[in-house]
């Protein structure tokens, strides 16, 4: 089983960072409709737009990754999510939520994006629901921008490099966190193969976008059945909603772990192939937190082995770094000196040409 992340598209050159994106916003923003008339229309008063394109104006972003993208979300989310729990109150004036100064910045944007005639002393005159349902439907304008984006500028791109990695791999099973179609395009073309786990791009306009651009749970177990009101921007949510699938649970569960079970009597830790033990590998993703709820599977059933490849030894520290989050210390000390390893770290091989 191979699992993809968006390091996956970057090893190959491609323009999928989210700066890369409002990179290419800024420029169709200064183009007016000459040059995509859809494009302007779905980033033109868009709140998510005007935010993360001003963030980046003024050098406040995280980061360049998607992590850094999704936790920029999560931070304006939370602050009013913390600040009331009836979404049919009235948003509370600035001065009553925290000053910080992103949301300082997102609130202004945010007036300006409803017209808003006495600017921020508007606002409150509106309800969380408002807030809510504005916000969504400018998040969904958003993905569609992206999508197209991703389509004109990095579907249609020649890729010249592969990776040695990904071909030695030859997985029966594709588990992509990415949007792209890159992988059927230079490895295997059997679509039965990939699941796109947090959806795909789509070519057919007509089709609707089932792309899932999401935060992860920003409260802990004991709150976040009490706070509900924004769950339209988390992932799990969105997952359901634009129905990505479950395939990959039906790969874990009738062919690993079914597998894993029917080898239980003749058991060989020398052996894996005689343990029933499915090999995972996972190439350019993160493992942070935010898709734990899909990727910790894979570290806590013992029916799982683990290879993850890294690009450096800086990223090799930052992936044993989240994995640790993600099992604790003692489990992954256990899992790496265990015989033969469960969790195993694999230097990258340099990409070749195609």
């Amino acid at each position: 089983m191979l699992v993809l992340g968006n390091g996956f598209d970057l090893a190959h050159n491609l323009p999928t960072r989210y700066t890369n994106f409002l990179e290419y916003v800024i420029k169709q923003r200064d183009l007016g409709e000459v040059e995509h008339t859809r494009i302007y229309e779905l980033i033109q008063k868009n709140i998510w737009i005007d935010y993360f394109v001003r963030l980046y104006q003024m050098n406040l972003l995280r980061g360049i990754n998607w992590i850094d993208f999704e936790l920029e979300i999560s931070h304006i989310l939370k602050i009013f999510d913390e600040h009331d729990s009836n979404i049919y109150n009235k948003i509370a004036p600035l001065s009553e939520l925290n000053k910080d100064k992103k949301l300082v910045l997102f609130y202004n944007l945010y007036a300006i994006r409803c017209n808003c005639p006495d600017g921020i002393r508007d606002v409150p005159k509106q309800s969380y629901s408002q807030l809510i349902e504005n916000m969504e439907s400018d998040m969904e304008r958003m993905i569609k921008a992206f999508e197209i984006y991703l389509i004109e500028k990095v579907e249609e791109k020649d890729v010249v490099c592969i990776s040695p990695n990904i071909q030695e791999v030859n997985a029966n099973r594709i588990i992509s966190f990415n949007y792209t179609h890159i992988y059927e395009k230079l490895y295997s073309d059997d679509k039965s193969k990939v699941h796109h786990i947090h959806g795909e791009v789509k070519r057919d306009a007509s089709i609707s976008n089932n792309m899932v651009l999401g935060v992860d749970e920003y409260w802990d177990k004991e709150e976040a059945h009490k706070h509900t009101n924004y769950n339209i921007f988390k992932k799990f949510t969105q997952r359901i909603l634009k129905e990505t699938g479950f395939e990959y649970r039906n790969w874990i569960e009738n062919e690993s772990k079914k597998n894993y079970k029917q080898h239980i009597g003749t058991r060989n830790r020398t052996s894996l192939s005689s343990m029933g033990i499915t090999d995972v590998y996972i190439f350019g993703h993160s493992l942070d937190v935010t898709d734990s709820d899909v990727l910790k599977e894979f570290f806590t059933d013992e029916c799982f082995n683990v290879h993850i490849y890294y690009k450096d030894k800086k990223k090799e520290a930052a992936l044993i770094a989240n994995v640790v989050k993600m099992i604790g210390e003692d489990e992954f000390i256990r899992q790496i000196n265990s015989v033969p390893p469960q969790i195993e770290f694999i230097k990258q091989k340099d990409m070749i040409k195609k």
